[in-house]
């Protein structure tokens, strides 16, 4: 492993480095010159939050390093105990969670837009996972239905939307599961139990590994 190590003695002087330029990682010693302690860290990491930072502590202040980590930091070593092998295996494991955590929030970010986008339609929208309990129900699906989301979640959509057990739904159910969509006309319930005929759309939602994991309805009220 080739690593490209830029040394600072002083805490102001890394600040100016990480102001300019991107590091994989940071290894921070909590003993400066112009820096003790805990606050070390806490000014390094709000200058840096997207660079993980391993914390260099003192056989003694192992409590301290475990609230660097409690605030942030990837990980520690304990001056004097650090081999060649140590400090890269801590290295990349940082670099790992850093980026395992990034890509997490990001997919957090993009589910609550597409969340917000699906809000924007007008059509009742609703995921359910394949024991059909409700997981996703938008604001269209509270106006047409006039059940909010908040009561619906959790709930199962046949008990929640159909008077009885229907043959035509069971029917649907296999053939999305099996084909990966179906459409046709149903008659559905709203809360004030008025009927409604709604052009719906099922498809079937996989995980990554192709796995089926929910149904996505959209019904359009005709």
């Amino acid at each position: 492993v080739v690593v490209e190590l830029m040394p600072v003695e002083r805490l102001d002087k890394a600040l100016n480095f990480l102001r300019n330029e991107i590091f994989d990682v940071i290894l921070l010693d909590l003993s400066l010159p112009d820096s003790q302690g805990l606050q070390t860290f806490v000014i390094a990491h709000n200058q840096a939050k997207a660079t993980p930072i391993i914390v260099l502590t003192g056989i003694n202040d192992e409590t301290l390093a475990t609230r660097a980590m409690q605030e942030g930091a990837q990980d520690y070593l304990v001056k004097g105990q650090v081999t060649g092998d140590l400090l890269v295996r801590s290295m990349r494991y940082a670099i790992e969670r850093q980026r395992a955590l990034r890509d997490r929030k990001l997919a957090e970010e993009k589910i609550r837009e597409q969340a917000a986008l699906l809000d924007v339609a007008t059509d009742a929208i609703c995921v359910r996972d394949l024991k059909n309990q409700i997981l996703f129900w938008n604001k269209g699906a509270e106006t047409l239905y006039g059940w909010q989301a908040t009561e619906a979640w959790g709930k199962n959509a046949s008990e929640l939307l159909f008077d009885e057990p229907s043959p035509e739904v069971e029917a649907a159910l296999l053939q999305v599961i099996s084909q990966g969509k179906w459409q046709g006309e149903l008659t559905k319930l709203t809360k004030t139990d008025k009927e409604i005929l709604v052009a719906s759309r099922w498809s079937l939602v996989c995980d990554e590994q192709g796995k089926p994991k929910s149904i996505l309805t959209v019904d359009t009220d005709i």
